[in-house]
């Protein structure tokens, strides 16, 4: 109907609205110092592992930083575009692929 044409049609001009709003997360100070804490975290936790076995706790912990890289990758994918993330992130993609096959794909 018509009404749900208008509906739609306001719902996408709103969408852009959406996107530079999520691009003010990504780019907000406060994202980028919980982005660096957790790569503190995980660095951290990496160089315990080197002579503590975690057990399923190291497990865990491998699959919740590998969906915090995810969820940072498609934030920032979806704010800039593939293409300006891949410019401008491009070795942080090629980290997330790597922790993503790690511990999604070919777990230890």
């Amino acid at each position: 109907s018509k009404s749900d044409l208008m509906k739609l049609a306001a719902a996408l001009s709103n969408f852009d609205e959406v996107k530079s709003g999520n691009q003010l997360l990504v780019d907000h100070l406060a994202f980028e110092l919980l982005i660096a804490f957790a790569i503190a975290v995980s660095s951290i936790i990496c160089g315990i592992e080197v002579d503590t076995d975690l057990g399923a706790a190291g497990v865990g912990l491998a699959y919740f930083f590998s969906s915090v890289w995810v969820l940072e990758a498609g934030l920032k994918i979806y704010s800039y575009g593939p293409k300006r993330y891949l410019q401008k992130d491009t070795f942080d993609f090629f980290l997330c692929v790597l922790s993503v096959v790690d511990v999604w794909i070919v777990p230890s």
